[in-house]
């Protein structure tokens, strides 16, 4: 066939590729050039719709103007194009340019696509890649950049030709000329492209004579020095005109930086948070023996511009320098003045205060030393620290926040005067960012979003630009949408294409439709669920046999029947993984006619399931076990109350549904028994429920969840389909299986626990799952019911999350799921709100042999993507809903003081981490001001005053506290937390707390002002700091630096 085509129309591109494995791909293109594909193509209703020169005139008509985009701006001016405003026009895409963001930039490329599918925007895509007239060869000596540039500028010129032509056939004299001009930052291009007799711009010149109407977009460009090259921003260049002093290392080159990691002597990897502050980091890196190792990063310069989640290249320093919690210093750390507002005491609501260790966190084994637990701060001096020297890839995003508060010179600002604001993200893990806005006065108030641009060496905050308005601060609305920003949460209306894949409203079971199911509506099937649940995915039964043996069966809503693999339906599933659950909606994975109704397993109503069925003894022997694809009718949907009541029922009531329930509960209670021998653990958490107003839908009181036997009926069952179902998928598909693991924790993730227990008398043996849920059994008080969850709170914090994982992909040792002590386990029981469901679905399906296995669940790859993305998205909407929490917690205390019963969590020199179980807060109490001793080991804080009688408070004691809101945090009001038993009022400091709560007082007044004034500060130590640079520089000398290395 290729011999048939001219030169001109087909030839074949060869490239180069790296597999996953690291294996060098040779790959050959076949590239076909046409003439006729008009001059371009718009998405209209879910189509493609190809546009003629005159089509495409017609429609830029409407705006007068066809702007064709530069690499550049779409790789740097996104917002721009995604903003409301229609002042950008209509503007043509081209597949030179989407190529290149694709490749540069997956998540860029993928918003580029979106702009082309909203209808509402006039963007129009051009394969001038595949048209005879615009395709251009590279020539000799050209770079791929200088290639695609010209290209650029050849389709531009064409495009031009073609817009006039139409132009001047056109016969409607009234016609609006249409000017087509090339968008770019490049100025190399701009050149090029007016040299070429190009109509051509900067976006900031095109954006600037918009007018007054379109000023608002002026806020949305990135900053002038973008203008740079390509677009690229050099953050280690100094500015210019300030001639300030440098307040970071300059960056190495990226081939410097990984030369480095070949020698061993940097390390790559993400930089992570180790709570919320950004100073405070951690890179987990592989060592020279394979073991993975988290390297601390303390303090902004060894920090050096990483923000949580670059990828970035580490040294480690030498041992003298590893430094002790900067956190755990009295005056609240070295690093304190860098953020504005401290988010210590405004981010730590509905936040797990107690997080786990970040041993923890990444799944690191250490081996234990056997030795006596080091206190906190010793721990953190034994860790190797480093500093960060480059980054190889920033994953920036748009961060929700708002403005500082701050009084203009004038008076007021003036709305279309430029001013320099500084905006404080809600993420606490993210600094402070600088940005240049005409609307300061009208934005004070707002929740905003603001995309980072870069982070210059002299510069205390990253620089950004603003994005869009979310809403006024406090709102209950804009506050949750927040909170779905900040977590990345799909909340987006299904779209036409996922909706064409619902079968019609009026939808019902048939003979037809129901053919290979087995039939049964017969069987006294019945529900369990919370009050006024509607997304009802599994119902259970449970009959007597003629041989006196029970069937007992757990029924799964067939949601595989609807969602087909691979539709947009299925696509979008799998994208969004997981239904969100917040305190007042539900975010669902799929559309409400699936979740609510066809696939709702609610009473009186047939409906598909699939079914695992058991014969069992009653005393809990499994017999046999059967799965089906079957058609069921509920007889109850019961809420747990009314499920309790049947057990708690007299013995002689005999009715169908009390008798299936106490059978269930028979068996249950057995199963349970069974667990906890093998080693189970019981974990806890602090979860609360809150009563909402029926009209605000504000909170009206917060209640503790009752966990009752028929809770735990219901978990057994769940935990013993999905165990049965897990072994039945891995005998069939052992390469091939979604499964899910909880690795075990090592010694050393239990150590701050088992010094926190030793230090009130509870010894914890954590040798084994078994031996730890024994001595949490027997860590009980009885003066104090609450002791014993809140032990188990902690430990369940000490332990890493559970995972989903390819079969495939890891040995069978690491299988295991610790928790629950079951060598193999999946999800299999809710299909309606976890894709992982859906997947276990079809790989069961296919091993019974009702439906084969889709294409995309036959390769490994495949498999391991999607696991990495359900993981993802259950710890995001995991997150989601605790803060969904916090903020109506903040609602229900805005206009209330109360004094409650807390525990302590944890104990450092000035700082008491509270939880309250009444409210389920957990939160930090501050004691800057208070004259303490800290006793590390015995994790306890000692209050002492001449003349009076020492108090002293522990870990793990009750103290009273009142909750009350904090209104004065910038726009973050937060619960604030008092300690008011035992009294501390007579260990103030006085004179010298005065002294240092003045000082306090003022570093937050300074930090409330402008970036200069930032500055001002800054320059005040640049004498000290460059001396302390070239002292630094000094004693890392070539000489003594290969001295050190031969150590």
């Amino acid at each position: 066939f290729a011999s048939q085509m001219t030169s001109e129309r087909f030839f074949c591109k060869a490239f180069h590729r790296r597999s996953r494995r690291g294996k060098v791909l040779k790959l050959l293109e076949e590239h076909y050039l046409r003439d006729d594909l008009g001059c371009g193509t718009r998405i209209l209703h879910g189509k493609a719709a190809q546009l003629s020169a005159k089509a495409l005139r017609e429609l830029a008509s409407e705006h007068g103007s066809l702007s064709v985009l530069d690499t550049n701006v779409l790789l740097h001016q996104m917002d721009l194009l995604e903003a409301p405003s229609a002042g950008m026009g209509t503007c043509l895409l081209l597949q030179t340019v989407l190529e290149e963001v694709r490749h540069r930039d997956l998540k860029l490329y993928k918003r580029a696509r979106a702009l082309l599918r909203e209808e509402s925007r006039a963007f129009v895509v051009f394969a001038n890649e595949h048209h005879v007239a615009t395709h251009i060869v590279r020539e000799k000596h050209e770079t791929p950049n200088d290639r695609n540039d010209r290209a650029i500028r050849v389709a531009t010129a064409w495009m031009q030709k073609q817009i006039q032509d139409a132009g001047r056939a056109s016969s409607d004299a009234d016609s609006r000329d249409v000017v087509v001009q090339l968008l770019s930052n490049d100025r190399d291009n701009l050149r090029k492209a007016a040299e070429a007799g190009l109509r051509c711009h900067s976006v900031h010149d095109f954006v600037a004579s918009l007018g007054q109407e379109h000023v608002a977009l002026l806020d949305v460009l990135g900053p002038m020095d973008s203008e740079l090259g390509d677009g690229v921003v050099d953050e280690d260049m100094m500015d210019q005109e300030t001639s300030r002093t440098a307040l970071y290392a300059p960056h190495l080159s990226e081939a410097d930086l990984l030369a480095g990691v070949r020698r061993k002597r940097f390390f790559r990897g993400t930089l992570r948070c180790a709570g919320n502050d950004w100073t405070d980091c951690y890179v987990v890196v592989h060592s020279e023996t394979g073991d993975r190792k988290a390297i601390r990063l303390s303090g902004k310069e060894n920090v050096n511009r990483a923000i949580e989640g670059d990828l970035v290249v580490i040294e480690v320093l030498p041992q003298e320098q590893w430094v002790g919690d900067p956190k755990a210093a009295k005056d609240g750390g070295a690093d304190a003045q860098d953020r504005p507002k401290s988010e210590a005491d405004i981010g730590t609501i509905g936040m797990e205060v107690g997080d786990a260790s970040i041993e923890a966190l990444e799944n690191i084994h250490e081996k234990s030393s056997g030795a006596e637990a080091a206190s906190a701060d010793e721990q953190v001096q034994g860790r190797p620290h480093g500093r960060v020297v480059g980054i190889l890839k920033r994953r920036w995003r748009q961060y929700a926040g708002s403005l500082l508060r701050s009084e203009s010179k004038d008076g007021a600002a003036s709305v279309g005067l430029a001013e320099t604001k500084v905006f404080l993200p809600v993420d606490a893990r993210i600094p402070a960012i600088s940005i240049r806005t005409r609307q300061a006065s009208l934005l004070q108030d707002k929740r905003m979003l603001v995309a980072m641009d870069s982070w210059p060496v002299d510069s205390p905050y990253p620089r950004g630009h603003y994005v869009r308005t979310l809403g006024t601060i406090g709102e209950k609305g804009v506050e949750t949408a927040v909170v779905l920003h900040e977590h990345d949460i799909p909340c987006d209306p299904f779209t036409d294409e996922v909706m064409a894949c619902l079968p019609p409203r009026d939808w019902r079971i048939t003979a037809d439709n129901s053919v290979g199911r087995r039939d049964l509506r017969g069987l006294p099937v019945l529900s369990i669920d919370p009050p006024g649940c509607k997304d009802i995915d599994d119902a259970l039964h449970c009959k007597e046999l003629p041989s006196k043996n029970w069937e007992v069966g757990v029924h799964i809503a067939d949601v595989t029947y609807f969602v087909k693999p691979d539709t947009p339906i299925d696509i979008e599933a799998a994208k969004r993984s997981t239904s969100t659950y917040l305190v007042d909606r539900r975010l669902d994975m799929l559309p409400g006619l699936l979740t609510t109704e066809l696939c709702s397993l609610r009473s009186s109503e047939d409906h598909f399931a699939f079914s695992v069925l058991w014969e069992m003894t009653p005393e809990g022997e499994i017999v046999s076990v059967d799965f089906a694809k079957t058609v069921i009718k509920s007889i109850a949907s019961l809420t747990y109350d009314q499920a309790q009541e049947m057990i708690d029922a007299p013995p002689d009531d005999r009715g169908v549904e009390t008798l299936a329930v106490k059978r269930l509960a028979k068996l249950a209670r057995i199963f349970r028994k069974r667990r906890i021998e093998a080693g189970a653990v019981t974990l806890a958490s602090p979860e609360v429920k809150f009563k909402m107003d029926a009209e605000s839908l504000n909170p009206t009181d917060v209640q503790t969840y009752a966990m009752k036997e028929a809770n735990s009926l219901v978990e057994e069952f769940m935990l013993l389909a999905n165990i049965t179902v897990g072994k039945k998928i891995l005998r069939h598909y052992p390469t091939l299986s979604v499964l899910r693991r909880h690795p075990a924790p090592s010694r050393q993730q239990f150590e701050s626990l088992e010094s926190v227990a030793q230090s009130v008398g509870v010894a914890l043996d954590v040798s084994s799952s078994k031996k730890l849920a024994d001595s949490l059994d027997a860590a009980e008080r009885k003066d104090d019911p609450y002791f014993n969850k809140l032990l188990r709170i902690l430990a369940t914090r000490c332990m890493t999350p559970a995972q989903y994982f390819c079969s495939g992909e890891l040995p069978q040792e690491d299988w295991h799921h610790y928790g629950l002590a079951a060598p193999i386990y999946t999800h299999f029981t809710s299909p309606i709100r976890r894709y992982a469901d859906v997947v276990v679905h079809r790989l069961l399906a296919a091993t019974i042999g009702v439906a084969p296995l889709p294409a995309s669940l036959m390769r490994k790859d495949n498999i391991r993507d999607l696991a990495d993305n359900m993981n993802r998205r259950h710890r995001a909407a995991q997150m989601a809903g605790r803060s969904s929490v916090a903020l109506h917690t903040q609602l229900y205390f805005k206009d209330r003081t109360v004094r409650e019963r807390a525990y302590v969590l944890s104990v450092k020199r000035d700082v008491l981490s509270v939880l309250v179980p009444r409210f389920g807060i957990e939160g930090v109490v501050h004691l800057n001001n208070y004259s303490v001793e800290h006793d590390a080991q015995g994790h306890s804080l000692t209050f002492s005053a001449v003349g009076k009688i020492s108090v002293t408070i522990r870990a793990l004691q009750s103290v009273e506290i009142e909750i009350s809101v904090d209104e004065s945090l910038e726009g973050r009001n937060a619960v604030r937390l008092r300690i008011l038993q035992p009294a501390l009022s007579d260990f103030e400091v006085g004179a010298v707390g005065a002294k240092e709560g003045g000082a306090k007082e003022g570093t937050e007044k300074e930090e409330t002002v402008e970036e200069e004034e930032a500055h001002k500060q800054e320059k005040k130590q640049s004498k000290k700091q460059s001396k302390k640079q070239e002292k630094k520089r000094k004693s890392q000398s070539p000489a003594k630096r290969g001295k050190r290395q031969k150590r």
